[in-house]
């Protein structure tokens, strides 16, 4: 979400860069607004494609992996979700195939010990509200 925003503002000032360029150019407000755009439009669009295309698949590897991990919570189990490993070994120890490639386990089981609770503030206490 971060990331999204910084793309947005980035994108948002590089727009308004060229707006202002265009001004300078001795254009009218809405003239310069409509050619700023209107010229970087493309560029910009194809940019935000391109990393949506390039970081889409860590946000449906996160979609995928909470379910399962909050449904073993539930089941009062744990659970941890493993990205790095030797993919040799595992490859051996499961017998997957060649043409597949691991790329995170989830171990689930039932702890050894549960920790102690922890104490939570309440709410007013960090959250303000303001009129």
């Amino acid at each position: 979400m971060i990331m999204a925003l910084g793309i947005v503002v980035d994108d948002a000032i590089v727009i308004g860069e060229n707006v202002f360029a265009e001004q300078e150019k001795g254009h009218g407000p809405l003239d310069a607004a409509v050619r700023g755009v209107r010229r970087l439009a493309r560029p910009v669009t194809f940019a935000v494609l391109t990393t949506i295309a390039a970081f889409g698949s860590y946000l449906l590897a996160e979609a995928l992996h909470a379910s399962p991990i909050l449904a073993v919570v539930a089941a009062g189990m744990g659970s941890t979700w493993v990205g790095y490993f030797d993919e040799a070994a595992v490859r051996q120890v499961l017998d997957i195939d060649d043409t597949l490639t691991p790329l995170a386990m989830l171990s689930i089981g039932y702890p050894a010990e549960l920790p102690e609770p922890t104490s939570r503030r309440k709410i007013n206490e960090v959250v303000q509200h303001i009129d």
